[in-house]
Order: C-alpha cells, then sequence, then structure tokens
C-alpha cells in the first residue's frame, strides 16, 4: 500500500491510499468505468478480477476515486490497463499515484500500456515509450466465407495455444490462457501435422463480439484465422489493428468496419520478449 496527500487549493488535502480491491468491489469498477463514458463489460470486469492485481483509491467517504489492473504473465511481463479516475477527482494526482503503484509492484517487469492521448504525457514521464498506434475497428461483416484453413480448437490443442502464445509474448500467460475455452464463443487453432501454430479467440462483450486474442506466425495466417472466426459471428464485431499490421488494417477497413478509437501501445523496461511480430490482436487492450 502506498500513502500520499494530494494538495488542492480548492479542496482539503486527500490522503489517497492505493489498495488492492477485492471482488467484492467488481461494481464498483462498472459503475466507475460507466461513469466516464466507457461501457460497464461485465464479462471483461470478471476475467480482469480473475486473472489480473485490481488497485485502487478510496475518498474519505469510502467511495471509488481511482481503479486501475495489473495482469501479470509469470514474473516477466505484465499490462496495465482499465486506468480510471471518478470525475470530480481528475487534476489532482490521483490516477498518477495509481499508476505509479501498479509500476512499483510490478517490480522488473517489462510492462505494456495502450495509452490514451489524455494518459500519454504521464505515462510517459514514468518510463513508457510509445511504439506505434492502436486503432479499434467496429461494424457488422456480413457474408463473410471462411477460408477453411483454420479448425475450432479441442481441449487437446491447449497446451499448443500456450505454447506459441509464449514464444510470442516471451513469457507464460497460462493464467488467462486456461480460461480461453470457457471465456471465447469462438476459439480456433491452424495446425501443421498436429502442431498448432496459431490460434484465435472470439467473446462476446457488451453490444459486439470482441475478436482477439490473435496470435499467429504471419500474416497470410493471421488473416485466416480473423477470417474463419468472423464468418462464424453474427452482429457487430470489435476489432483491434495496431499501426504495424497493415494488411489486418487494410481487412478491417475493406469490410466497412469503422476506427471510432485510438490508442497508442507503449512499454516500459527492457526490450520486450518473444516474438513480437507473432502478436495480432490483443484478448483486450487492458490484458494484451
Amino acid at each position: 500500500m502506498r500513502t500520499m496527500t494530494i494538495s488542492d487549493t480548492s479542496r482539503a488535502p486527500l490522503t489517497a491510499n492505493v489498495t488492492r480491491l477485492g471482488r467484492s468491489a467488481i461494481d464498483e469498477c462498472r459503475d466507475l468505468a460507466e461513469s466516464r463514458h466507457w461501457d460497464r463489460e461485465e464479462r471483461k470486469w470478471d476475467l480482469l478480477f480473475a486473472v489480473g492485481e485490481v488497485y485502487g483509491i478510496r475518498d474519505q467517504d469510502g467511495e471509488l476515486a481511482t481503479a486501475a489492473v495489473l495482469a501479470r504473465n509469470g514474473a516477466t511481463t505484465a499490462t496495465i490497463g482499465m486506468v480510471l479516475t471518478a470525475e470530480r477527482y481528475e487534476r489532482r494526482g490521483l490516477g498518477a499515484a495509481t499508476v505509479r503503484h501498479l509500476v512499483s509492484v510490478a517490480d522488473s517487469a517489462v510492462l505494456t500500456m495502450y495509452a490514451t492521448e489524455n494518459g500519454r504525457p504521464l505515462y510517459e514521464r514514468l518510463g513508457f515509450v510509445a511504439d506505434g498506434v492502436n486503432t479499434s475497428y467496429r461494424g457488422t461483416v456480413t457474408a463473410e466465407t471462411s477460408t477453411g484453413r483454420s479448425r475450432p480448437a479441442e481441449p487437446a490443442d491447449l497446451p499448443g495455444i500456450r505454447a506459441v502464445d509464449a514464444h510470442a509474448h516471451g513469457a507464460d500467460r497460462s493464467k488467462v490462457l486456461n480460461r480461453l475455452p470457457r471465456f471465447c464463443s469462438h476459439l480456433r487453432v491452424l495446425d501443421d501435422h498436429g502442431a498448432v501454430t496459431g490460434y484465435a479467440g472470439a467473446w462476446p462483450n457488451d453490444t459486439t463480439t470482441v475478436v482477439g486474442p490473435v496470435i499467429a506466425a504471419n500474416e497470410d495466417d493471421a488473416l485466416a484465422l480473423v477470417t474463419d472466426l468472423v464468418a462464424d459471428i453474427d452482429g457487430p464485431i470489435r476489432l483491434e489493428a495496431h499501426s504495424t499490421r497493415p494488411r489486418l488494417t487494410e481487412w478491417a477497413r475493406s469490410r466497412d468496419l469503422s476506427g471510432f478509437d485510438t490508442t497508442t501501445m507503449t512499454y516500459r523496461g527492457e526490450d520486450h520478449p518473444g516474438a513480437r511480430d507473432h502478436w495480432w490482436s490483443p484478448i483486450t487492450v487492458a490484458l494484451g
């Protein structure tokens, strides 16, 4: 726990204690997100509390002033996401205090964060370095035809999924990957004579089906996985595309998906381990 005093000329000083939030705070986090015009994302918050560490600051009345999530991948890498500050406490340093606490408890892990335009200056002061722009696309794809190159994942594929994911991320993400068969409504793999060479999932969020994660060795494999997933999905989808993935962006635009939000992918620490060219889309920007 970190304690600090925030001074404000218009209000009395506020002593900020950054503490880890238990699952009993999940609805408060959803309420805080909704108050900042984010979706409530019931399913995603369930996953975040299950696989991540959720921290926050409460005010003198016990109400949640900030929240943020740290998701560790073993001891080597971690992702910070869902950084939220209640509107009444903006510009008082509480969000900064919360993020600094997460950086501190992450120890020596290489950190990833998808930064909003408002948050990016703070994160850069904390040592995060920009590494391209991520665009969120949304819309309904109709009459998509499967490539036939991938197949639905089976329970026996999970070790192969963990292996290709560990190669891509340079870290063991078993904590979240073991939940994918239940979390995802669609999960597909590419295999070469029984060996998994790539995988992709899709899961239902509030108003869309999120396409991700997508891990593949090359563009053709990634696009085959995305196409085969989308061919089985009815209704609107959401897809994340990094600026270094022009063919994925082209795929989204050619299907009339609209870019509705951008974030900057940032890193803190030594060069990120793993085969980063195998990353295509995250399960969610809060988890990477």
